[in-house]
């Protein structure tokens, strides 16, 4: 029984860890792609934007659960940020996909998290009932 539930967590941390990457990549260009082909972009704004999402990457490689955790309220500032400039200009491709990005990599992140530690707490006691 406890095999199945370590293989269901490793199934769902499998598929929300990916979700997590590939959303923080897919964020990651498009604020590079939006400070590159929008007028008001700059190195100065990239750098801006940037510079709070890198700050994770450490975290990201050495996969803690609560750096998962901390991306989700950083995310939240990024969220803001795409839908106050989406009330000001409803039409902007690059706001649309801000938002998307944000609330999939919220959610991955999120997914991410709880489930590391599920799967974390199920292999320790997993190998507790085997030294027993």
């Amino acid at each position: 029984m406890k095999t199945a539930q370590i293989n269901n967590l490793r199934i769902k941390l499998k598929i929300a860890l990916g979700t997590s990457l590939l959303s923080y990549a897919a964020l990651m260009l498009l604020i590079a792609v939006g400070n590159i082909f929008t007028p008001d972009g700059s190195i100065k704004y990239w750098l801006l934007q940037s510079i709070p999402l890198l700050i994770f990457v450490p975290g990201i490689l050495q996969r803690r659960f609560r750096t998962y955790s901390w991306i989700c309220f950083v995310v939240l500032i990024y969220f803001i940020h795409y839908a106050d400039k989406l009330s000001t200009d409803p039409g902007s491709i690059i706001n649309w996909a801000g938002i998307v990005l944000t609330v999939i990599l919220f959610n991955g992140a999120m997914f991410t998290s709880r489930w590391m530690q599920y799967f974390t707490l199920e292999q320790e006691q997993s190998s507790a009932e085997k030294d027993d």
